[in-house]
């Protein structure tokens, strides 16, 4: 998960914005953009925030979560965070069916009420690290789920 946070510090640092100008482009205060940033604390964010700095930044948010990335593309005016959201639920339901949720239950780690908001559109503003794991659980790349279902 490291990865999404060092990307975009590395965009927010190759662009030559402190901080405090990243705070008044994204409407974020200086703590969350910091925090947000740190290496101690990231683990806790929220879709929305990182989807609001990829927004800021004009860059494609999926590939925020891909290493060695030289273009990251501008970002797509026409998603939120609760469409990317949307596009996620779909593609984990797409890939698996009801009995398999306890399958991701098993090998993510997270509890079955987490996951069954999640995907009953309970869960409005997940964090990243649960979107991750659910990722992981059932080996698809990440910014793979983020993709507009065809």
């Amino acid at each position: 998960m490291e990865i999404i946070f060092n990307n975009l510090d590395k965009i927010r640092t190759k662009r030559d914005l402190s901080i405090s100008e990243l705070s008044k482009i994204s409407g974020y205060s200086r703590k969350s953009i910091a925090k947000l940033l740190s290496r101690n604390t990231n683990f806790e964010t929220r879709l929305a925030i990182t989807v609001s700095m990829a927004k800021a930044l004009n860059v494609d948010f999926k590939k925020l979560f891909k290493r060695g990335q030289v273009d990251y593309g501008s970002f797509d005016t026409d998603y939120t965070a609760e469409r990317y959201l949307e596009c996620f639920v779909i593609n984990v339901k797409n890939k698996l069916n009801d009995r398999y949720r306890y399958f991701i239950r098993t090998e993510s780690g997270l509890s079955q009420s987490t996951i069954s908001d999640l995907l009953n559109g309970k869960t409005k503003d997940p964090q990243v690290r649960t979107l991750l794991k659910i990722a992981n659980s059932i080996e698809v790349p990440i910014e793979k789920l983020f993709e507009e279902v065809k």
